[in-house]
């Protein structure tokens, strides 16, 4: 189910024509980073916002595996599943749907991609939440928190882009794009998301680790 909400200026999840990508390519990512590929296939994407260098032991593994490592056919359902634990905080819309089997591939990119959105998005957890409504950022922006925070608008601002094309993944292409990113979207989740919007959730996430916990544990 495909349906159309607004963030602010931002669509979570849009339907209408779909354009064909073109001819895959063979040749591989460079072995340090890895290409977010939406469709599957070569397009002018943003390259995965972090590199293995950047980001804790526990999760570099995954960043580091080549896209050809498809996973098998039930990745869309385990995908759902691991979803299904903020049907309570960032996926309330979905809550009805969550509680079941997903109808297809394409509600699982969907809901995946709202999720990134309220997680990653302008408005979402670490570029609205913690900057603006925890630390009060766009009232005094220049404490040595807010100045840390601004250096990393430029990664999390990739998922903008990632997320318009998320939504421009045709329906038949939904259950390879999940099975052949599988590792990653996973490796999202583990690094990005809180498991609900408060502090200690919040220091649980690679992100916090890696970026924030050197200048905001002796605060919150």
């Amino acid at each position: 189910m495909r349906t159309t909400i607004l963030v602010l200026g931002a669509l979570v999840s849009v339907s209408g024509c779909k354009k064909d990508a073109a001819p895959e390519s063979k040749a591989p990512p460079k072995a340090e980073q890895v290409n977010w590929d939406p469709k599957s296939e070569p397009m002018d994407a943003p390259e995965w916002p972090m590199v293995a260098e950047s980001i804790t032991a526990g999760v570099a593994s995954s960043f580091a595996r080549m896209p050809g490592a498809t996973a098998g056919p039930t990745a869309p359902t385990e995908l759902w599943a691991k979803l299904k634990p903020y049907s309570d905080t960032y996926l309330k819309s979905w809550r009805s749907q969550l509680s079941g089997e997903p109808a297809s591939a394409t509600d699982v990119v969907d809901a995946f991609n709202e999720l990134a959105i309220q997680v990653t998005g302008p408005t979402g957890f670490w570029r609205k939440t913690l900057p603006d409504q925890w630390l009060g950022c766009a009232e005094n922006g220049e404490t040595p928190p807010c100045q840390k925070i601004a250096g990393m608008k430029e990664e999390l601002g990739q998922w903008d882009d990632i997320s318009k094309q998320l939504q421009e993944i045709a329906p038949e292409k939904a259950d390879k794009f999940v099975r052949k990113n599988y590792a990653r979207l996973v490796s999202y989740l583990e690094i990005y998301v809180p498991e609900e919007s408060s502090a200690a959730a919040m220091k649980k996430t690679a992100f916090y680790q890696k970026h924030l916990a050197s200048v905001l544990d002796g605060m919150m």
